[in-house]
């Protein structure tokens, strides 16, 4: 049976599958490196920069702008308490678009899970 898809199921498992590995660390501290990428505030500054235009080589299509719209309409309540309102929006929509492509277009959501790996990978290096 299929199983469903969920945006931020891939973009967590895609964190997993290598690029919170390397370099080898202690799984507490790759488990961190995923929370953090997965994060509703990472998620929406993600979407910031996607909006901004190509991010390593990545541009998203009208098409594309149009589930992204669709996920920040679908939220209908605050979300968590921590965060404003407008971060969990971006987010929901940002995993909408990943759902849509791994359905729809599995390359495409390829190509953006890499620019969002950069981006993620860019903000590490800021952190250290």
């Amino acid at each position: 049976a299929p199983r469903p898809v969920h945006g931020r199921s891939e973009s967590d498992g895609f964190r997993r599958r290598g690029r919170t590995l390397w370099p080898p660390t202690k799984l507490a501290t790759q488990q961190k490196r995923v929370v953090a990428g997965v994060r509703a505030e990472a998620q929406a500054y993600a979407l910031e920069r996607l909006g901004e235009g190509p991010v390593f080589g990545f541009e998203m299509a009208e098409s594309e702008l149009a589930w992204v719209k669709r996920g920040r309409n679908a939220v209908g309540r605050r979300g968590p308490m921590r965060l404003r309102k407008a971060d969990y929006a971006d987010a929901s929509g940002l995993e909408c678009l990943v759902g849509y492509l791994y359905v729809a277009d599995r390359s495409r959501c390829g190509e953006l899970m890499v620019a969002l790996g950069a981006l993620a990978d860019e903000e590490a290096g800021k952190e250290r």
